[in-house]
């Protein structure tokens, strides 16, 4: 397992509230929070894991919408997930 350097890189907690959010693109105060997650961690600063209650979660959504949040959030988590 890849070790990630808590020096270099911030861990955020990110719940299913927040990600909903930030897939809905409908407010601008949460479209400035994705952009600034996504530099975040495209510039390797950030790594947000996934958690258990994500999971589950998340499996009470439609397919896609699951697909959706999903794949949105493995991108953030760097494929980590909180133990």
């Amino acid at each position: 397992m890849k070790k990630i350097d808590p020096k270099n890189k911030t861990c955020i907690y990110l719940d299913q509230f927040v990600v909903s959010n930030l897939i809905s693109d409908e407010d601008d105060l949460w479209l400035e929070i994705k952009n600034l997650l996504e530099v975040s961690h495209a510039n390797n600063k950030i790594f947000c894991p996934l958690s258990i209650e994500h999971i589950l979660e998340t499996a009470k959504k439609s397919l896609e919408n699951a697909i959706e949040h999903d794949e949105y959030f493995r991108k953030l988590s760097d494929n980590y997930i909180f133990q």
